[in-house]
């Protein structure tokens, strides 16, 4: 959903969201090593990239702060916590907030 609203698909932003998916999925991205990142064909820490993923994108920063609120009170074993983000949640309009329903 979010590629869709990106006009331009030669974009630094677009070239991540498409090929460094991956990278949305972790917790914390490597902000020290420089790694090539195909699809983008260039070098750069996976922070940066993941940045620029991120970089104006409101709805996906939200999406992803909650994944991460998410995470880290299901690893610390906080069930308050757990509960309180699922509670304070605000539906963005994306596909992830299905699990709302």
């Amino acid at each position: 959903m979010v590629l869709k609203q990106i006009d331009d698909s030669h974009t630094l932003q677009y070239k991540v969201l498409k090929s460094q998916w991956r990278l949305f999925h972790k917790t914390d991205p490597d902000a020290r090593r420089l790694h090539f990142l195909f699809g983008i064909n260039e070098y750069m820490t996976e922070q940066r990239a993941f940045d620029f993923g991120l970089d104006h994108q409101l709805q996906l920063q939200t999406v992803y702060e909650a994944y991460l609120n998410l995470h880290n009170a299901l690893m610390s074993g906080n069930t308050i916590a757990f509960w309180r983000v699922l509670d304070t949640y605000r539906n963005t309009g994306n596909a992830v907030d299905r699990w709302r329903h």
